[in-house]
């Protein structure tokens, strides 16, 4: 979730390295493989459904947030990610917490929609998001923050294959909330108004820690 450190910062900008480092140790093409009961653990009030136990990458996103720090993303074809944060390098030895994502709505306001843009401008800022069924999660990312907070503005640079420098940038507006399960585990909401070259939209992905133990490549 990168959360303890994008209290200090901020935001960040793409690395548009070509042969970008994989503290994971996976490239585009290679599977992880992840311990279902890592998930089920959450527990039946989870959004969190993992329909497959293992994924292949199939895209890689990266992004400096500055002194020394980088989020590597790994991404499988239907956009489950596993997040890596790391401090001061690349190597797995710099790993500071794994987190792993998945979609859970997307929405495409009209551009010319500015109530729209502007009702989710104002969700992102705000100390708590409800989904439309009314399940509510509290802001991470500056929660000593008392009424609205901006949100963390951030370019990844993502690559679709080893051998080429990244195809795409995706500017990012981007608030982290949290809500405590049944199990009392967290479970994550990551909101991001995206942006690319043909357009915004808003992204809401649900996710949870990962332990290392619960992550494999072979």
């Amino acid at each position: 979730m990168f959360g303890r450190l994008l209290k200090s910062l901020g935001g960040g900008g793409a690395a548009e390295t070509e042969g970008a480092p994989s503290p994971l140790g996976v490239v585009i093409g290679q599977p992880f493989f992840i311990d279902p009961l890592a998930v089920r653990l959450l527990g039946a009030d989870s959004r969190l459904i993992l329909p497959e136990t293992s994924m292949i990458v199939a895209a890689r996103g990266l992004v400096d947030l500055g002194d020394g720090s980088f989020v590597h993303r790994y991404y499988s074809e239907d956009n489950t990610m596993v997040q890596a944060l790391t401090n001061g390098g690349h190597a797995a030895e710099h790993i500071a917490e794994v987190t792993l994502y998945r979609p859970l709505q997307s929405y495409y306001p009209n551009e010319s929609d500015r109530a729209a843009w502007s009702q989710w401008e104002a969700k992102l800022k705000s100390a708590r998001l409800a989904l439309e069924d009314g399940t509510s999660y509290e802001r991470v990312w500056f929660a000593e923050t008392r009424g609205p907070a901006d949100p963390v503005v951030f370019s990844e640079a993502v690559r679709d294959s080893e051998d080429e420098p990244p195809a795409r940038r995706v500017d990012q507006r981007a608030m982290l909330f949290s809500r405590v399960l049944a199990s009392g585990k967290p479970e994550f909401l990551l909101a991001a108004i995206e942006t690319i070259p043909t357009g915004r939209s808003v992204e809401l992905m649900v996710g949870m820690d990962l332990d290392r133990a619960s992550l494999s490549t072979s």
